[in-house]
């Protein structure tokens, strides 16, 4: 590493009044440790020891918007008040380290009700302690992952965007400073932008600007609830790694919606819709996306 690059890592970087020291940057990192959608004594640690490290963002991991949201029922949960202290907690020795407290917020759709990966692989039946899931439409994810959602219906569809809304200023009142949308990984906003997961035929489905629509609206109606100097970013997907499927190109089209609603940063990953396709040259594929995502939308733009 040579002396510019190494200045440039621990610069300074300021987003909408929030300013991080350098940028190294903790991405949501599941931990399947939560009992309720609780944050105790694990996550703790977990985020403390990068805030103490030096990191000048830590981003906790992806936290459900509603019960069915959570990827398994070890997963941080948002939706009720008694969720807020314990995430509060953690936020104060974040920032008493220097860090910048961030979130990220997420709903999985029909990758929900399934075991935590220190147990298995595969969905949970309901019979056995799992939940329904929900999608765009009622196609499964596939392989291990073989739970039908239901298709969503619009009222569906209005009552997530106010659970994202309503975990937003939860995590406000808990003193989060980011606040970060899972829109990737094939997770629910994912499916429905994938043409792949999304066979819908009303508004919500079909054309591009339809298939961005539920992202789109969750988006704006979340920044228009957050006070001005709160970060919101969202984390994409680039490529769905099939044919027919999301590309970069939409991706681009999407980000150029998402930073005229107010969104602050878009972090650039890939894959997740499809299961059994090959993922190639995946940090290549993240740092390329980036890299367009600041010349050709110019949005502050991340990799992970």
């Amino acid at each position: 590493m040579n002396g510019t690059a190494k200045s440039h890592l621990f610069s300074s970087l300021t987003i909408r009044g929030q300013t991080l020291k350098n940028r190294i940057c903790v991405p949501a990192l599941c931990q399947y440790s939560a009992t309720d959608g609780l944050a105790n004594d694990w996550h703790l640690v977990n985020a403390g020891s990068f805030a103490r490290g030096g990191a000048a963002l830590v981003v906790m991991e992806a936290t459900g918007v509603e019960p069915r949201g959570r990827i398994t029922h070890q997963c941080l949960g948002l939706w009720c008040d008694q969720q807020i202290e314990p995430l509060a907690r953690i936020v104060r020795f974040v920032k008493s380290q220097g860090a910048v407290a961030g979130i990220q917020l997420s709903h999985a759709g029909r990758k929900g009700s399934n075991l935590p990966p220190t147990v298995g692989r595969g969905s949970i039946p309901d019979s056995e302690g799992g939940w329904p899931t929900i999608g765009p439409s009622a196609i499964a994810f596939g392989a291990n992952m073989d739970k039908v959602p239901k298709e969503a219906t619009v009222e569906d569809i209005h009552c997530i965007t106010g659970a994202f809304v309503s975990s937003a200023l939860r995590a406000v009142k808990a003193g989060f400073q980011v606040i970060e949308l899972h829109l990737a990984h094939g997770y629910l906003i994912s499916t429905f932008l994938s043409p792949i997961s999304n066979h819908r035929t009303d508004r919500y489905g079909g054309c591009l600007e339809n298939r961005m629509r539920f992202g789109l609206e969750m988006a704006e109606s979340v920044r228009n609830s957050l006070p001005d100097d709160i970060v919101l970013g969202a984390k994409v997907s680039v490529t769905d790694y099939a044919d027919n499927g999301w590309d970069l190109k939409q991706t681009l089209e999407f980000a150029k919606r998402l930073k005229a609603l107010g969104v602050d940063y878009i972090t650039a990953s890939s894959g997740g819709v499809v299961s059994g396709v090959e993922y190639k040259q995946t940090a290549k594929v993240h740092l390329n996306a980036a890299q367009s995502l600041v010349e050709e939308v110019g949005v502050t733009a991340g990799v992970v």
